[in-house]
């Protein structure tokens, strides 16, 4: 071999060994939110999943009147197996004004209603199936 092409590839190699440690540690030094805590998609950034799916929104039509109304089941329900029901139909509102509208921002409220509801409820199928929709709307598999 050309000792220049060899030595061309040896530095090659030590450069990619020797950044891929840093790398990983950056990775693995990010902030993150406390175990259990719900979190967005964003890496790194905690945020109350159900304090952004029960943001107060504006807005005339049927469905925004019946997300005012889901939103007030969740802050206010009668029994707490009713603020989970209402949170998962919440989020599939929000599915339907994304569809609706073509405003994928909505996908993104229904995926943090999904967040929420398996804050609640630890490993419910319901929040599962609810984010799974909200990630396949918004293209992330």
């Amino acid at each position: 071999m050309n000792r220049p092409l060899a030595l061309a590839v040896a530095l090659t190699i030590l450069a990619f060994t020797a950044c891929r440690p840093a790398a990983e540690q950056n990775a693995t030094n990010t902030p993150s939110a406390p175990p259990g805590a719900p979190t967005t998609t964003v890496p790194g950034a905690p945020v109350d999943a159900c304090h952004l799916a029960l943001m107060p929104r504006s807005g005339s039509q049927p469905v925004d009147r019946e997300i005012a109304a889901m939103q007030g089941l969740v802050r206010n329900p009668r029994h707490p197996a009713d603020a989970q029901q209402a949170l998962e139909k919440l989020g599939w509102l929000y599915v339907r004004e994304a569809r609706r509208s073509f405003d994928a921002g909505f996908y993104s409220l229904a995926e943090q209603c999904a967040i929420c509801l398996d804050g609640r409820a630890s490993g419910s199928i319901e929040a599962l199936f609810l984010r799974a929709y909200a990630l396949h709307g918004l293209h992330r598999f």
